[in-house]
């Protein structure tokens, strides 16, 4: 079904172009976000692209948490990042992080069609509960590595007076957001290892062992990043490289791994 994706990355498009487009033709964040004008079509265009993507994924999916393939997680957690982005853009008055996550949305909805990965089902509630940890872990510290980037791109632009890289959000507020997330996600991230060691019987059998070992490895990386900004106000950029090479060693544990077996492999 190919009428749904084009349908969704229309509607993402569509809708990263109006708050765009209404940046440059408001002056201030407050009459964007607040103005009932500006924010009906943008509503409009944000719950089409999520309807349309949303009917993609249940019907690859085959039910709930079915067919787990790489590229059927890659775009729900794509849906989700979209659908935390709207929540943010609508209640926080933030309109950074959508229009990047719908353009990223955009280009994994495609995916399963682009990409077709062998069906990998998952059987019983329990292991469901452990994707559906593992789903919201990715979720949750993917926000946080995306407004560390935010917050390099920040400070970049602070430190050598540049105009560019302009994300009109406080650095302050950015390095806030990307703490909270982080200890969401960390939170999330330990109940997902230890619910994952449960299903392991063979670890080299199953496939496991380099998931466990890039899994592992990000755990410590956030946890330290977490105990250091606690206790020692561990934070900026030291702290968003550290939280960006976490989450990389986070992507490398599931979607790098399940890439090269179910599609470069298969």
């Amino acid at each position: 079904m190919m009428i749904t994706p084009l349908f969704a990355s229309i509607s993402y498009l569509y809708a990263t172009w109006l708050i765009n487009n209404n940046v440059d033709n408001v002056d201030g964040t407050d009459s964007l976000c607040n103005t009932q004008a500006s924010r009906t079509p943008i509503f409009i265009a944000m719950g089409s692209a999520f309807a349309f993507h949303l009917f993609d994924i249940v019907h690859n999916f085959n039910g709930f948490v079915h067919n787990v393939s790489v590229t059927n997680v890659l775009t729900l957690v794509a849906l989700c990042m979209t659908l935390l982005g709207a929540a943010r853009f609508f209640w926080q008055h933030d309109r950074t992080a959508y229009p990047v996550v719908a353009l990223i949305a955009s280009v994994c909805v495609w995916s399963p069609i682009v990409l077709p990965a062998p069906a990998t089902i998952a059987h019983g509630w329990a292991l469901k509960v452990h994707i559906v940890l593992s789903i919201a872990a990715y979720i949750a510290l993917g926000f946080a590595a995306l407004y560390a980037c935010f917050l390099l791109l920040q400070d970049y632009r602070l430190r050598h007076g540049l105009g560019g890289f302009n994300i009109d959000v406080p650095l302050f507020d950015i390095e806030r957001t990307m703490m909270s997330f982080t200890r969401f996600g960390g939170v999330l991230l330990t109940l997902s290892i230890a619910t994952g060691i449960v299903f392991i019987h063979d670890i080299w059998a199953q496939h496991v062992g380099h998931k466990l070992f890039f899994g592992v490895i990000s755990w410590v990386i956030i946890v330290i990043v977490l105990l250091l900004h606690h206790l020692y106000g561990f934070r900026g950029r030291p702290a968003a490289l550290w939280l960006l090479g976490g989450f990389a060693c986070l992507v490398l544990s599931y979607f790098g791994s399940a890439f090269v077996l179910q599609i470069i492999l298969r």
